[in-house]
């Protein structure tokens, strides 16, 4: 019984490391909420598959393959058909815009001004007043866009 369970947790392993490789490379805190529910699906048939004995262990290891399968064809699809990438994967939110907050695209988000003021903190920036765009993008980053950054490059281009 303990013999079993052994290769089973392996076999599992194996296979979910395999696949997960065969989704995408992907940091865990870039996974949209598409890529998460399906790692989910996949933790918990799997953890079904090693601690189910009275089953045949196939039907465990089908499961698994196909959703991960599942993934792999929704995901080529997001990329062909831009529509369906924005109901899967979301879009961005302007948190900020002309220097002045959004409060409303704030609250719709769930984001805090304490994660925001330490976003800035963290890019250099003092003030919302000094940021002319801030994106929260749809993996949870929030994308910076400060007035400096737009004159340096009216700069730049200016000089070519």
């Amino acid at each position: 019984m303990l013999l079993k369970l052994l290769y089973r947790t392996i076999i599992i392993y194996i296979l979910d490391f395999a696949l997960l490789k065969f989704m995408g490379k992907r940091e865990i805190g870039q996974l949209s909420l598409f890529d998460l529910v399906v790692i989910l699906i996949i933790a918990d048939i799997s953890v079904m598959g090693i601690e189910t004995e009275d089953s045949p262990f196939y039907m465990y290891l089908l499961p698994i393959t196909g959703v991960a399968i599942l993934q792999k064809f929704i995901a080529y699809l997001l990329i062909k058909i831009p529509k369906m990438r924005n109901f899967f994967d979301g879009k961005h939110s302007v948190i900020i815009n002309d220097g002045k907050l959004n409060q409303k695209e704030m609250k719709k988000q769930n984001y805090n001004i304490n994660d925001l003021v330490l976003q800035l903190r963290i890019n250099n920036v003092r003030s919302i007043s000094e940021v002319r765009y801030a994106l929260l993008e749809t993996n949870g980053d929030l994308s910076i866009f400060t007035y400096q950054d737009f004159q340096d490059n009216s700069n730049n281009q200016g000089s070519s």
